[in-house]
């Protein structure tokens, strides 16, 4: 019985830990800014292993362009909103690698693993790419024990570069996500 409740004590604390401090976060970046672009209902959610998708017409690519197209290919679970860009840079650890400026985030509530995240880069695409990888694997970790179900999507989680982004995406259908952004490059 005690080891029960630890247990219990535990996966509450590590979902505390994760959903309080991105609510904070996300609160203190938002502002209001007269328009309701934020809010995007339709969502996905993709895991897949890194792809790269460069192309004759990357510069075609645009971070408005591949949030279209991974809206467009899925329907997302949760309502995810879009975060104010230095929120992002903290909570996916990319401080210092980028500007606040070249994050593009999208996230839900917390309760599912759902989000979209394009980062516009140079010359550290693979860097970035890692520190998604990262992310997802201590994502996997904390929903293991929280929402089980949310690892599959996780598992499938599309991480990929198109042109000068590197797009991470949690979504409930990654084929989907990966082939309406492998469309965007021809």
């Amino acid at each position: 019985m005690k080891n029960y409740f630890y247990r219990i004590i535990s996966i509450i604390a590590a979902a505390a830990f994760i959903i309080i401090p991105t609510l904070l976060l996300y609160g203190c970046g938002r502002g209001d800014k007269g328009d309701d672009s934020d809010s995007l209902a339709d969502t996905s959610n993709a895991d897949t292993d890194t792809t790269s998708a460069d192309d004759k017409n990357e510069s075609d690519v645009t971070h408005e362009k591949i949030a279209e197209a991974v809206f467009s290919a899925v329907q997302f679970t949760d309502e995810l909103e879009a975060l104010d860009g230095d929120v992002a840079l903290a909570v996916y650890s990319l401080d210092g690698m980028v500007e606040a400026d070249d994050m593009f985030a999208y996230a839900g509530t917390g309760a599912l693993a759902e989000e979209l995240v394009i980062v516009r880069c140079d010359d550290n695409a693979e860097e970035i790419i890692n520190v998604f990888k990262e992310y997802r694997d201590k994502q996997k970790n904390v929903f293991e024990s929280y929402n089980a179900g949310e690892v599959v999507k996780l598992n499938d989680a599309v991480i990929m570069k198109i042109g000068g982004y590197v797009i991470y995406c949690v979504s409930p259908d990654s084929d989907a996500v990966e082939n309406e952004l492998l469309l965007l490059t021809k």
